[in-house]
Parts: C-alpha cells; structure tokens; sequence
C-alpha cells in the first residue's frame, strides 16, 4: 500500500536538504525582501501549526495532535502578544512574520514555482544561522493542493543539514473534498542534536527503518548510537459531517520504526 509513497517521501526529503542551501545562500544577499508589501493581514490563536491561520493541510489539525491554526483578526490590539503577520505583493503572499511579546522572533518566505510552493524560514530573535524553523513544499493540480511536506532543519558540526520531525501529507478526492490522506512521519523521541536524518541512502531508508536493520548500507554510517527514531504511516478515509472534515477510518502499516542508531552520509 505505502511502497510508492515511501519512496516519494524520501524523495522529497532530499529536495528539501536541496532547497536550504539554494535558501540560505539568497538570505545571506537580502534579495527576499525585494518586494512591495500592498496588503498585511494578521492572525492569533495558534498553537504550534506552521503559518497559522494559512496552513495549507486541510486535515492536520486532526492527525497532528495539539496543532490548532488560529483566527484572522481585524486589528491588532495591545492584548495580541503571540501573532503571525502576513504580506501580500500584489495578492500573493510573499512572507510571514511571527512576533512574540511584541518582538519578531521568526521570519519565513514563500516561493511560488508553477504548481509548487515552498515555504522556508530563519529565526530572528534569537539569530542562529545553523537553524531552519520550518521548511515546507506544497504540490498542486490545477489549483488543488495534493502533498504537503513540512520539517525542520539544524546544521551539524559537519555543516550537513539534518531533518527533524518531517511528515508528508498526500491527498485523494472526490466531488466533495479530501477523501483520503496518506500520512507519513519521521519523528524522534529525543529533542536535536541526538534524534535527527541527514542525507541519506534515500531509497533504501524506508526498508531500513520498517526492517529494524542495525546494520548501515555501504553509504550511510551511523550519527549516535542515542538516537532512536519512529517511522510511522497512516491511510485515513476522510469524511464530512456537518460540513467537517472526520476521520471516518484509519490504517497503520507500521508504527515502530526503527529503534538504533540514527543515519548519515558516511
């Protein structure tokens, strides 16, 4: 059932790995911010969910626990303390601002290429340069978003990036919306520098982690013998009720994952 998306799943892990470079090195050149703010808008409320109120999943607040996307509001007032600012260039949403206690303490840009779009980050307050907070690729057809990949990325000494806590989400519909979504995730169970992937053997990843092999292949070493990671997949059957998206149903392919070392190019 899930073969075609593991191999999507590390595919799009490497595109990511790809994209920070290309992202930190036009950060570095100011040019992001070449252009004209015509609209802001505004939202509170969220908890946790990348972009706030724009997230473009339309199922993870129910998949993803304690995510909750927030309010667009009308004003900002003095009692907004934690709030996502977004700018818009002639309609398109161009970056988003996240202030806390009235300090910008992120910033992240949106690339809009044909049917994709990424959205990329760095941290304002406090400065840390080896961090990205949120790196995310959205697929559309004709209009419909159809994956969604988010994680986020921290530097080893070493300067290769690292993933942590990516997940993928691809869709299936019908004439009334989302009726499947496949859901995938690489998560940790320890906080960086010790539970995190790097660049990996990408196509035999999937096999390692679902096999519990604790042996590497000839191109990957391990990081730390302290790292143990979860795989994890899931098919939900969607269904609305009252105009809301359920889970109607739900199945596991695997859950443990694979519980040695961590991985990274030797």
């Amino acid at each position: 059932m899930f073969e075609q998306h593991r191999e999507e799943c590390i595919t799009v892990l490497n595109e990511i790995f790809e994209r920070a470079d290309w992202f930190c090195e036009q950060y570095k050149t100011g040019a992001l911010d070449n252009f004209t703010v015509t609209k802001e808008e505004y939202c509170s409320g969220f908890r946790f969910m990348p972009r706030g109120y724009y997230n473009p999943s339309p199922v993870r607040e129910l998949i993803v626990g304690n995510e909750k996307r927030g309010r667009l509001l009308k004003q900002l007032t003095s009692r907004t303390k934690r709030y996502y600012r977004y700018l818009y260039d002639d309609g398109v949403m161009r970056r988003t601002d996240l202030f806390n206690g009235g300090k910008l303490i992120e910033t992240t840009y949106l690339f809009h290429d044909d049917n994709i779009v990424w959205e990329i980050g760095k941290y304002v307050q406090p400065q840390n340069d080896s961090s990205i907070p949120i790196i995310s690729k959205e697929v559309y057809e004709n209009d419909v978003l159809m994956e969604y990949s988010v994680c986020s990325l921290y530097k080893q000494p070493d300067l290769a990036w690292c993933a942590i806590n990516f997940s993928r989400e691809s869709y299936e519909y019908d004439d009334v919306g989302v009726c499947v979504c496949y859901f995938q995730q690489l998560s940790t169970t320890h906080q960086p520098p010790a539970a995190t992937w790097t660049r990996l053997n990408l196509a035999e990843l999937p096999d390692m982690m679902l096999q519990n092999q604790k042996q590497p292949v000839s191109s990957i070493s391990p990081v730390t013998k302290k790292t143990a990671g979860i795989y994890r997949e899931m098919r939900l059957e969607m269904e609305r009720v009252n105009g809301v998206n359920i889970i109607a149903r739900c199945t596991k392919e695997y859950h443990e994952g694979h519980k040695g070392s961590g991985w990274a190019l030797s």
